[in-house]
């Protein structure tokens, strides 16, 4: 049953990592990518010309800036990733209190994805609550019921 809690947990939480992931790999690239201008107003017009032989093909605007777009990035999909590790570490130490900690905090990021991966957070989520019901019996864990 050790080997097989870690693996079972790993499949529970796959899918909403690998999004998690991507999301962060993607918004890493557009720091860096000169074609994207940050912080442009909406207001007003924004004119580029672009050189035959400039880098970017196309120019992206967005009004969001660097600073919100990082903490954005580190409180939703950073914390995604650290509750897969919270929850891998509670399943492969046989701690169910880590489980628990991960399924919350996956079912607190549901509500900023709540257009997107919502359901995803959430089956997540109830998935590590149940694994963690299991663990509890498996590992003798004492409970509230006695």
């Amino acid at each position: 049953m050790r080997v097989r809690m870690p693996l079972l947990v790993g499949l529970v939480i796959l899918p909403i990592s690998l999004v998690a992931m991507s999301a962060i790999s993607i918004e890493v690239q557009q720091f860096f990518d000169p074609c994207v201008q940050w912080g442009v107003q909406a207001h007003g017009v924004f004119a580029a010309r672009l050189e035959p032989d400039a880098p970017c093909r196309s120019i992206t605007t967005t009004s969001e800036i660097k600073r919100s777009a990082a903490i954005r990035t580190v409180l939703v999909p950073g914390c995604i990733v650290i509750a897969a590790a919270l929850a891998l570490i509670g399943a492969s130490t046989s701690r169910p209190g880590f489980l628990f900690v991960a399924a919350i905090i996956i079912f607190l990021e549901a509500f900023p994805l709540v257009f997107s991966f919502a359901p995803l957070a959430l089956l997540t989520a109830g998935g590590l609550i149940l694994l963690r019901r299991r663990l509890i019996h498996v590992s003798g864990e004492p409970t509230l019921q006695g």
